[in-house]
């Protein structure tokens, strides 16, 4: 694979690791208050990361970027109180649950019986 074909969400990561690394050294040298504003919305980043991941896709492996955008809006959701219903500490462990359904849900698919090519016939003259 040249330079060139290689998926854009190797520069994004690299975009984001580098502005968030400015940021949080902007925050401790007292020049903004980033700290704060990263704790409440680091799931979004999450949301983000899983949306970029299916669209450069296409659509073939959705099943990462549904759990990383799945576990955004969960984690989303609890940093904004938007889910006071339930805690993390009991929502936690369904979330394992359902990462291993799904894992071995896609293991399952995979071996699937492929159906057999035809046999060709030979004819010689």
């Amino acid at each position: 694979m040249s330079e060139q074909e290689k998926p854009i969400g190797h520069f994004i990561a690299g975009i984001v690791l580098i502005a968030l690394g400015v940021l949080f050294l902007f925050d401790r040298s007292y020049v903004v208050r980033f700290a704060r504003f990263f704790e409440l919305w680091w799931p979004s980043l999450l949301i983000l990361w899983g949306v970029v991941s299916l669209i450069s896709s296409r659509g073939r492996r959705w099943t990462g970027a549904l759990v990383l955008i799945t576990l955004g809006v969960i984690f989303q959701g609890e940093r904004l109180n938007w889910a006071y219903w339930w805690e993390m500490e009991r929502l936690w462990p369904v979330i394992l649950i359902a990462v291993g359904i799904g894992i071995l849900a896609r293991r399952m698919a995979g071996r699937a019986p492929s159906p057999t090519p035809p046999t060709q016939i030979e004819v010689k003259s």
